[in-house]
């Protein structure tokens, strides 16, 4: 499983202000209050705070499926992504 289809599985996990851009062939990021239109790359340094705000919105019973995993902020974030997809049932 390569890095892009993570992305896009993640992607997919947030809200309309973070998104997959085919034309980056990465996320892209607007704030959310912002009246202009310019956006920003989201960095891969960025992508393990990406995936703590999905499992900071987790449901109950869908954080304690994602717990069992045992996943740590020393994991990579690739590691978050496939366990959290598999929690929320999106196919990568």
């Amino acid at each position: 499983m390569n890095d892009t289809k993570l992305k896009q599985a993640l992607a997919k996990m947030l809200p309309d202000y973070i998104w997959w851009s085919k034309e980056d062939a990465g996320l892209r990021w607007k704030e959310v209050a912002a009246s202009n239109d310019k956006t920003w790359k989201v960095l891969n340094t960025e992508l393990l705070h990406l995936c703590q705000q999905v499992i900071n919105n987790l449901s109950l019973g869908k954080l304690a499926k994602y717990e069992m995993a045992e996943l740590t902020l020393e994991d990579a974030w690739q590691e978050h992504v496939k366990k959290l997809a598999k929690v929320k049932g999106i196919e990568i």
